[in-house]
């Protein structure tokens, strides 16, 4: 995988409803320092395993989706499966707690 997909707020409705297996929307913003260390955590994730497809939206342009979904905190990671919701990480404490998230949640998808 090449990294993260920037993907629009008017975007994410068709995301939920098309894309296939799980994935992750991730939500920052460009002004935030923890995005841009929650980044660079993700995307050494993604370059170094077989990693969920990691989808990536602004929340300075997504104001309505950020109140509609109740995100109070960025940076905010979102796991999804078969337009689910599962749950959600706000605090990205390192490389590897991110890699056993990811492959927890692609594990549960696949069993069940």
């Amino acid at each position: 995988m090449a990294g993260m997909i920037e993907v629009r707020a008017e975007d994410i409705p068709r995301l939920l409803q098309e894309t296939e297996g799980p994935f992750v929307l991730y939500l920052y913003s460009p002004l935030c320092g923890t995005c841009s260390l929650a980044s660079q955590m993700l995307n050494i994730v993604i370059q170094t395993s077989a990693s969920l497809p990691v989808f990536k939206c602004d929340v300075l342009l997504a104001p309505d989706l950020c109140q509609d979904w109740h995100i109070e905190t960025i940076p905010c990671l979102v796991f999804y499966s078969r337009n689910k919701t599962g749950h959600r990480i706000t605090r990205m404490e390192s490389v590897d707690l991110l890699f056993r998230e990811f492959k927890k949640w692609k594990e549960q998808q696949s069993t069940g």
